[in-house]
């Protein structure tokens, strides 16, 4: 089994003190996450992210879709388009617009089309690049409750 990195088993080691279990139920205190930001980066900063992410997201579908809509005007052929908002590093916002899209009705009978439907992905790149150290974690895990379990 490979090793967890030392930096991800000190930051668990800081999070356990902010883990309770009562009533059949784990819960974590509001303040864990501003406690594991790394030194110079405050609440303060991550709530400005959050805020200027609350119009950002919105206005790159908004311009995507207004932007696919025009296309597919001019060119008839084309059922959806997609569109990459790029952000720092890897992460990027994706939008996708299609011209039209069929759904089941809820209520039965006939599909419903709707026409310039959006779906909107956002992918950040530690998320992806944590799979590997994720995976390790997960066996770690998995292996802990081998030998915790296996023999109840």
């Amino acid at each position: 089994m490979s090793k967890i990195n030392e930096n991800v088993v000190a930051l668990a080691d800081k999070l356990k003190g902010h883990i309770t279990y009562a009533d059949k139920k784990l819960t974590v205190s509001p303040d864990a996450y501003i406690q594991t930001l790394p030194e110079g980066l405050t609440a303060e900063h991550v709530n400005a992210l959050h805020e200027h992410h609350s119009i950002l997201f919105p206005a790159v579908t908004l311009a995507g879709g207004q932007a696919g809509q025009g296309a597919m005007e001019k060119e008839k052929d084309i059922t959806a388009l997609s569109l990459e908002f790029p952000m720092i590093g890897k992460d990027h916002f994706d939008v996708h617009y299609n011209r039209e899209q069929t759904f089941p009705n809820p209520a039965g009978g006939e599909p419903i089309t709707k026409f310039g439907t959006v779906r909107t992905a956002l992918t950040t790149h530690s998320a992806i690049s944590s799979r590997g150290e994720m995976n390790k974690v997960r066996d770690f895990l998995s292996a802990e409750a081998l030998k915790a379990f296996a023999g109840e």
